[in-house]
């Protein structure tokens, strides 16, 4: 009997972002693929998980939950792996967690062994029993740096409500020269797994073939999200004229690079509609602190926090406004609105990693002025939406569809011979 073993960084359910959506995403994968599947998945302490839920959904699967290492293991398991190696890594291992979860794996037997990201590979690297997949999800050191450059630099991101407080101070006094040491760290050490792993996975085929030029590499792959249902593509939304503008902002306020998207929005791009005369609404969706809605509170936005139906809080959308300023890899989000059939607009970093050259399925802005201009055009001609969200919808179909995705997900399992 085949079976298989996942280190997962975070719990996944709910979806309540695009790295959530990749680990359900993989591992529905290796519920199809193999006989048996544990799951290994941190989560902060005192944070509660839905253990139920997951036993409904993934009945065959065993989950062991486990909290992240407390300080005393965390400063042993930093003795352990020197303290050059890169600052996530340090924080996310304990030599007694490693102990455990060498235990758990040994017992369980697997013949293939997948690791979330690079923060949980200090816990298999002297792993030689099987072969190991790195789902790595984007290269950190790129998107470090890219939020140094435009000025996002959260270090802890979604982390940060799951990791001590003392952490989170720490990452706020210390987060530029935090981001351009862990960027260099990371940077060798991507060289270093992607020499040593079976099959490294990444979300965008861009990433994956920047870093086979870099590196060479025969084991690179890449495998997008999966589309949401396209069958639940909503019919063309017929705008009256002199009606606002009905926006939609969506992702977890909680990441860094989201939330710097949104003050751009809020601080910027809707200002230039309010100087122009246009009237607009603003509906934002996804996870978000208090303080952060209490903030960026203006007139004609709505914080709808997360929600579980997408397709009906897209129902009455006119655009989905979704600049990408940071990071990298594929935005799960404007995937999303694309299968919904809501017309996106969005930046040129919101495309990249996507396969969508010579297809019209977005409307591309990079500044201010090229975003009024935009809206303009729309507001003049509303049926050149239907056409851009037709493509879109088209395109998910083609490249998102479930089986599309594990064939690409096969590709890296081949080469193992599980």
């Amino acid at each position: 009997m085949a079976k298989a073993v996942f280190l997962m960084t975070r719990p996944f359910l709910p979806v309540v972002g695009g790295r959530e959506r990749m680990l359900r995403q993989h591992l529905e994968y290796l519920v199809d693929r193999f006989d048996e599947v544990m799951v290994i998945c941190f989560k902060g302490r005192g944070e509660t998980v839905d253990v139920e839920r997951y036993r409904r959904e993934f009945p065959s699967v065993a989950f062991h939950f486990t909290s992240y290492p407390g300080v005393v293991d965390v400063l042993r398991g930093a003795l352990h792996l020197g303290l050059s190696a890169p600052l996530q890594c340090l924080a996310f291992f304990g030599k007694g967690k490693s102990r455990w979860i060498t235990s758990e794996i040994a017992e369980f037997g697997p013949d293939v062994v997948v690791v979330d990201m690079l923060r949980l590979w200090s816990y298999v690297r002297h792993w030689r029993s099987t072969p190991l997949v790195l789902d790595i999800d984007d290269l950190l050191s790129v998107r470090y740096q890219r939020q140094l450059a435009s000025g996002a630099t959260d270090v802890l991101g979604t982390f940060r409500e799951r990791l001590p407080a003392a952490a989170g101070w720490l990452a706020n006094v210390f987060a530029a020269r935090l981001l351009a040491v862990e960027s260099k760290r990371l940077a060798k050490m991507e060289l270093d797994v992607t020499a040593s792993a079976a099959s490294v996975i990444f979300v965008s085929g861009l990433e994956a073939e920047r870093h086979r030029l870099r590196t060479g590499a025969a084991n690179l792959y890449s495998v997008p999200p999966m589309s949401a249902d396209v069958s639940g593509v909503r019919p063309p939304r017929l705008r009256q004229g002199g009606m606002p503008l009905r926006f939609a902002f969506l992702g977890n306020l909680k990441a860094p690079q989201n939330l710097q998207a949104l003050r751009y929005v809020v601080g910027t791009l809707l200002p230039v509609l309010v100087d122009a005369g246009f009237e607009y609404s603003l509906d934002v969706i996804g996870s978000i602190d208090a303080r952060v809605a209490h903030e960026l509170s203006r007139p004609g936005i709505t914080f709808h926090g997360f929600v579980d139906d997408l397709n009906e809080a897209l129902r009455e959308t006119d655009l989905h406004l979704a600049p990408i300023l940071s990071g990298s890899g594929v935005k799960t989000k404007i995937v999303d609105a694309f299968a919904i059939g809501v017309p996106t607009v969005t930046t040129s970093l919101g495309l990249e990693g996507l396969d969508v050259e010579g297809r019209h399925v977005a409307l591309v802005f990079d500044t201010p002025m090229q975003f009024l201009e935009i809206v303009r055009t729309v507001t003049a001609d509303p049926t050149m939406l239907d056409n851009i969200a037709f493509n879109a919808s088209a395109y998910v179909s083609e490249q998102h569809a479930r089986d599309v995705v594990f064939s690409r997900y096969s590709n890296a399992y081949e080469r193992l011979g599980s």
